[in-house]
């Protein structure tokens, strides 16, 4: 991978993880459910599943939430996959049709939801109708979870700030690699008046060059370095990826040959196969104990 000095990450059977952080030189994360629980909803309010059926709801009438349940509900999938298997399940309905009336309704108020120059512009293309509405569906779903990010909500994950505040301390630069959105992630450090890391979100990879790509692409980490701006290669050995689902997150990284730290706080999950520089974790206090062994060994 162009920017990364890739190691071997052959698997062994059977291998225990352990918690070495010693050398790691860069860090970055996955979003939803990793950094942050945003699927469980506020108390009266929507989380992440209850908004994606709703902007279906918005866009497709009554045929919104009978063609999610369809495909077997939200399971954590990109939005780009979730409106394809939309489109597939739905492709005797006019849902094009059904979209661009929420479109000319709506659309002025959607586009402060996405950066100006990300995402699919919201201009009406009759051959490029998907996008549009993959656009529309991401815009709407985003509009009320941002007008309900407070300080508890969306819960971080314990010991996530220590953590950063310890990479900051220690000059390792940290990122996030979503596929979740700018003003979402922005608003949720702001209002805990932390600063925003590096971001490489969904919002930057549609309607760019590199439109569909998506975890366990390893391109994303090329585009991930590139906002740091390095014009030196980095030895994968030295970075730390650190994610919740074993196949996005942990496939990104064994994809890419960094070291992977699987976040599961409430599953143990069974190690046999797991590659010698992967690690499971339930909390980030963990890693901090661990980031500051490993500098102190690295100053010995």
């Amino acid at each position: 991978m162009a920017g990364v000095r890739e190691c071997s990450l052959a698997v062994r059977e059977g291998a225990m993880s352990v918690l070495d952080l010693t050398g790691v030189s860069l860090v970055g994360a996955d979003f939803d459910m990793t950094v942050a629980d945003s699927f469980t909803p506020p108390p009266g309010g929507v989380g992440v599943p209850q908004a994606c059926e709703h902007a279906l709801e918005a866009l497709f009438g009554e045929h919104g939430k009978p063609l999610l349940e369809k495909i077997g509900g939200f399971v954590n999938q990109s939005p780009g996959e979730l409106m394809q298997a939309i489109f597939t399940m739905g492709m005797k309905l006019p849902l094009a049709a059904m979209a661009r009336n929420y479109f000319e309704r709506e659309a002025d108020y959607l586009r402060e939801c996405v950066p100006i120059g990300k995402g699919h512009p919201l201009v009406w293309e009759e051959n490029n109708q998907f996008n549009i509405v993959l656009e529309l569906f991401v815009r709407a779903k985003l509009r009320p979870l941002v007008a309900q990010i407070s300080k508890t909500w969306p819960v971080p994950s314990p010991g996530f700030f220590e953590f950063v505040q310890s990479l900051r301390g220690f000059g390792i630069p940290f990122g996030i690699i979503t596929a979740g959105h700018d003003v979402f992630i922005q608003n949720f450090f702001a209002v805990h008046e932390v600063e925003v890391p590096v971001l490489l979100t969904g919002d930057d990879i549609r309607g760019s060059k590199h439109d569909g790509i998506e975890k366990p692409d390893a391109k994303l980490f090329e585009l991930f370095l590139e906002k740091f701006g390095w014009m030196q290669p980095i030895a994968a050995s030295s970075i730390l990826y650190l994610g919740d689902d074993i196949n996005r997150d942990g496939g990104l990284a064994h994809n890419t040959g960094v070291r992977f730290g699987l976040y599961s706080p409430f599953t143990v999950y069974s190690e046999r196969n797991w590659s010698p520089r992967t690690f499971q974790f339930g909390h980030f206090s963990d890693l901090t104990h661990a980031l500051r062994a490993g500098q102190m060994q690295a100053a010995e």
